[in-house]
């Protein structure tokens, strides 16, 4: 959902986002002799996934707030909290897209959010200033912590930056 110019706000906009994939969905059942314990055919390529960085078997939510008060200042706020379980060892339930589909622990019953669970939740926090026609400087701060059974991470990093005539590219992973 978007909501544009949000509360009367002029140039304030708010975009609300939810998506589920469920077990064992960009993953397949096609191996080869001579490697046996990964799917040749599964949506991926270099062992990364084509769909979502997170695989499968996950939930995800994301909340972006773009305000821009005048020509040239622009600040946005990402937060994104996604529920991704693991496979635990030697168990395949449906989160590792290049795992084959035969190897997978049960062949009813299965639900999103199965296997071991694991919590993320990253923001970004970025104020931009055109001081030049097509010529930025950015601020940036980013969160990110992962809460597990079998680990807590928590990573922080902030940056100042130039950008020249380029559209700036977000990754959320």
């Amino acid at each position: 959902m978007k909501y544009i110019n949000a509360l009367g706000i002029e140039n304030f906009d708010v975009q609300l986002e939810y998506n589920i994939v469920r077990p064992y969905t960009y993953a397949h059942w096609d191996t080869l002799d001579y490697y046996p314990t990964y799917s040749v055919a599964s949506y991926s390529h270099a062992n990364q996934s084509l769909a979502h960085p997170l695989g499968s078997n996950f939930k995800e939510g994301i909340f972006v707030c773009r305000y821009q008060p005048t020509l040239k200042w622009q600040f946005n706020l990402r937060v994104v909290h996604a529920i991704a379980p693991k496979n635990p060892s030697l168990q395949n339930f449906g989160s590792n897209i290049l795992l084959p589909t035969g190897t997978r622990s049960m062949d009813y019953g299965n639900y999103t959010g199965q296997g071991e669970k694991s919590n993320i939740v990253h923001a970004l926090v970025q104020a931009s200033y055109e001081f030049y026609p097509n010529y930025f400087l950015d601020f940036k701060g980013f969160w990110r912590k992962t809460v597990s059974s079998l680990q807590r991470n928590d990573l922080y990093f902030a940056s100042i930056g130039i950008r020249a005539n380029f559209s700036e590219q977000l990754y959320d992973y």
